[in-house]
């Protein structure tokens, strides 16, 4: 044997070596991307049915904000129109009650007057 035909052989075993190894992380690889499939379907079969009863309750909530958003604009109307009855009350039942309030004070102001003066004239 020559060295030529020495130095094949080891080459020939260098190659033989390195494609084992190539296929022996080619089999690692496929196994990884079997595993990864399988847990990305099983995902994707637990994920899809909270995804569409997500998309239910969301409908509903939508459904339901439609509703409170009509509620919240007849109340703030409500709120309005008790405002400016207040407003007219207040002013109606205010003014006579201010009034009727110095016309007493008025009055018993009077009496008291009076019955000093009668009190004086009559306890000489």
């Amino acid at each position: 044997m020559s060295v030529g035909e020495i130095a094949a052989l080891v080459v020939a075993g260098a190659a033989v070596v390195l494609i084992i190894f190539t296929v022996l992380t080619l089999l690692k690889l496929i196994r990884t991307l079997d595993t990864t499939t399988r847990a990305v379907e099983t995902l994707s079969a637990r994920v899809e049915p909270i995804l569409v009863e997500l998309e239910r309750t969301l409908g509903g909530v939508n459904t339901q904000l439609a509703k409170v958003d009509a509620l919240t604009n007849h109340v703030s109307s409500l709120t309005g129109g008790v405002s400016t009855v207040t407003s007219l009350v207040a002013g109606a039942v205010t003014n006579p009650l201010v009034k009727a309030a110095s016309f007493a004070y008025g009055l018993r102001k009077a009496v008291k007057s009076r019955r000093d003066r009668a009190s004086r004239h009559a306890a000489p």
